[in-house]
């Protein structure tokens, strides 16, 4: 850790404020604030670029956003680290998974804090350490300099100041709670009347206030309260009182003024019961699996026998995680085992403690006494969206796997931004989750669509993926689409909604590979993206660990080709025609192999211009010539290959190789009749240019340039003068602009003789 990160203290439970030691730093206006107020609440964790735009600006974006935004990063970084060269990077707002990430130890945020005092607090309380409950809390609410992130803007830090808000006054009523049993009424009266006042809705409040005056002697006033209570609760809330206040209102109306009667001597400990939390339902069709099912059900079948134990799965997004476990869980609780379901949110990632709710309280103490009653299941869903608390809380319950009869089950999507989720997979060991085989895809295919002839084109589709395979069952049943046809919108939106979680980059660098075709190079898409390869490689790691490529020895592919197809055709089909030509002339300039080229040109299909008449002269030898006439609009001319045998110098195909066997001279005459049917339609396609030029030396640049490709064997070396046959007109026309230029007669001879 660097000196600098260890002497930053950053205070957010009030005006948001950042020390380096005695000095405080200027965090700028307030929309920089609210940049740093992300960070530092999500500090230690990457937060996107487009998630900062959205918390800051919310609905609103400017189109400036971006560039404000770096903006303000680059003030944060220095104020944050003043004396850092202007060159060296930052050591503690770093830029990480498209997006920056505020590296600084935990304990050095005031809200971090604020969170361990309170379970500090309720494990105290377990152990009925109640003075210690109070001193704990006390120091929790001492944190607190005022509202929470006050002055900040935006919905991120709207949403995160009600929830700090609404766990301050839980805490306040809990404080209260446990200085009221340890005889502290009298000092609470005062600011329980505030703080009731100032939340009139909320009973807590109220029932603490009563209980004070209560213990003090003082029923007329707590029943005052009460009726005031009600009176706000009837007009603002439209509701009577909850069964708890009125309870006590009841006690103290039958206790004749006798404190002891009305209220006990001890609070209750206000504990949540846990909440069974549905699990999600069967799928409607669910093949394959079997290996995967059988290890869950043995798993089940250990833990009636007493015995705990976890199963975690891996796996990419839509190959069936969820539909995995509600298939293997379904009859948990019709034998005798508790099911609680957990699941991780992207957009409550941070609230502590959000995946476990389903467990009430103190998850660990409430597990041990579930696992008492009877045996327990807990699944945590989404894995790689679960709040750090809950993360550290799961570590506990596994280490109680060992003594209790408690079964974890976790699914995950591979992650590579949650270094704590990585040492759990680690510890724990993982099963990989892999998309359907061919025939288990005919099969849910055949299941979902029984009727139709969709088994083949959607297997092709999909790749196996049961999300794809669904969508795609569902478009065509509904719309009549054919899957070799373009998706459409529905379609595309619900594909593009599925690739929500990838990160910009990755996004971009993927739509760049869907112009490449089904397969394509690390080079090419660096070519095609404009980005170095050393800046492609985060980008195509994150493609590849969330199963949107995969590899095939040096190549990368589409395992699923719908998705390229909907990036593909997600592009209108102008643009994909401009973007086609800029791909072939991107990749001509690497040195590509000229059918990757040829594959732009015919895919736009790309228009011939200059460039590419002049590229397909060059390389227009090495293609088929059926593409090159597909590219020109024209046919191949029907001729015999030029005479000499093969092997002889007048032979493109079997120039200076000497005599040869039959078999190979008829290959070799089949290359050469190619390679000049080729030129011969490089000729052909410029007659209207030999025509429109005049016969002057554009009309003869065409004939030069074809020539030249097809008669030398090395740089600088004649092979000779091959005869190509043109039309009547095509061939008027080159001679003419022969006779009527200015070239030298060497040049002037071999045209003639080539085209005679």
């Amino acid at each position: 850790m660097t000196d600098s990160t260890a002497a930053l203290t950053i205070n957010l439970l009030g005006r948001p404020q950042a020390w380096h030691g005695d000095t405080e730093l200027d965090l700028g206006a307030a929309r920089r604030r609210a940049v740093f107020t992300v960070l530092a609440m999500r500090a230690g964790c990457p937060v996107r670029r487009e998630d900062l735009v959205s918390a800051v600006w919310g609905t609103s974006v400017p189109a400036s956003a971006n560039t404000s935004l770096y903006a303000y990063i680059s003030g944060l970084r220095q104020v944050l680290e003043p004396q850092r060269d202007r060159w060296a990077g930052s050591r503690l707002l770093v830029t990480a998974s498209g997006g920056y990430c505020l590296r600084v130890p935990k304990d050095s945020l005031d809200v971090h804090r604020f969170h361990s005092l309170r379970e500090e607090a309720r494990r105290r309380r377990s152990e009925g350490d109640a003075t210690g409950e109070l001193l704990t809390l006390e120091k929790a609410l001492a944190l607190w300099r005022g509202e929470a992130l006050a002055g900040v803007p935006g919905p991120f830090a709207e949403a995160q100041r009600a929830h700090l808000d609404e766990l301050r006054l839980a805490t306040l009523e809990r404080r209260a709670a446990v200085k009221i049993d340890l005889g502290g009424h009298e000092d609470l009266v005062g600011e329980l009347t505030g703080l009731a006042h100032q939340h009139p809705l909320r009973e807590e409040l109220h029932r603490l206030l009563m209980v004070a005056l209560c213990r003090g002697g003082r029923q007329a006033e707590a029943l005052d309260v009460f009726r005031r209570a009600r009176a706000v609760l009837v007009e603002q809330a439209g509701s009577e009182p909850g069964h708890v206040l009125r309870e006590l209102h009841e006690r103290i109306l039958a206790s004749a003024g006798d404190p002891g009667r009305c209220c006990p001597p001890k609070t209750p400990p206000a504990r949540r019961e846990p909440m069974v939390s549905p699990a999600p339902p069967r799928a409607r069709a669910f093949i394959g699996r079997e290996a995967e099912l059988d290890l869950l059900r043995d798993a089940v079948a250990g833990l009636k026998a007493g015995r705990g134990g976890c199963v975690w799965f891996d796996g990419e997004p839509g190959v069936g995680k969820s539909a995995l476990l509600a298939e293997a869980l379904s009859g948990v609780t019709a034998a005798g085992c508790g099911l609680f379901w957990g699941t991780g949110d992207e957009l409550t990632r941070t609230v502590p403690m959000n995946a476990l709710r389903c467990l009430g309280g103190d998850p660990v103490a409430t597990t041990m006494e579930l696992c008492s009653r009877a045996p327990v299941v807990l699944v945590l869903d989404d894995m790689q969206w679960v709040d750090e608390e809950s993360v550290l809380a799961w570590r506990h319950l596994h280490r109680l796997t060992q003594r209790l009869p408690l079964l974890l089950v976790v699914a995950a999507r591979p992650t590579r931004d949650r270094r704590d989720i990585e040492l759990l997979r680690e510890q724990v060991g993982t099963r990989t989750l892999n998309p359907l085989d061919e025939a288990e895809t005919r099969e849910l295919v055949t299941v979902l669509a029984p009727d139709s002839a969709l088994a083949e084109p959607v297997a092709r589709l999909a790749g196996g993926n049961p999300f794809y395979i669904r969508a795609a069952v569902s478009e065509a049943l509904e719309s009549g689409w054919n899957p070799d046809d373009a998706p459409p919108v529905r379609l595309m939106t619900a594909v593009r909604e599925h690739l929500r979680f990838l990160l910009p980059h990755t996004s971009r660098v993927l739509s760049s590979a869907a112009f490449l075709g089904d397969d394509c190079t690390v080079a090419e898409i660096s070519a095609a993206s404009g980005t170095p390869v050393p800046s492609l490689l985060e980008s195509i790691e994150d493609a590849l660990a969330t199963g949107v490529l995969a590899e095939q020895e040096d190549r990368l592919t589409f395992p699923h080709p719908i998705v390229r197809r909907v990036l593909y055709c997600g592009m209108p089909s102008a643009l994909r025609v401009v973007v086609h030509q800029q791909l072939a002339q991107a990749l001509a300039a690497t040195a590509a192999p000229p059918e990757r080229v040829a594959a732009q040109l015919a895919a736009g299909p790309v228009p011939v211009d200059d460039w590419a008449r002049d590229w397909l002269a060059e390389h227009g030898c090495e293609l088929d010539p059926r593409l090159v006439a597909s590219l020109l609009g024209e046919e191949v001319l029907d001729g015999d290959a030029p005479g000499g045998c093969p092997g002889s110098a007048a032979c493109p195909a079997g120039r200076g190789r000497g005599p040869a066997r039959p078999a190979a001279a008829a290959r070799r005459v089949r290359g050469a009749r190619r390679q000049l049917g080729t030129h011969r339609l490089l000729l052909r396609a410029d007659r209207r240019r030999l025509g429109r030029d005049g016969p002057g030396e554009r009309a003869r640049q065409p004939a030069h340039l074809h020539l030249r490709t097809s008669t030398r064997t090395g740089p600088g070396r004649p092979a000779g003068v091959q005869r190509l046959r043109l039309r009547a007109p095509t061939r008027r026309r080159v001679r003419r602009g022969l006779v009527r230029s200015r070239a030298g007669p060497g040049t002037d001879a071999d045209l003639r003789r080539a085209v005679a």
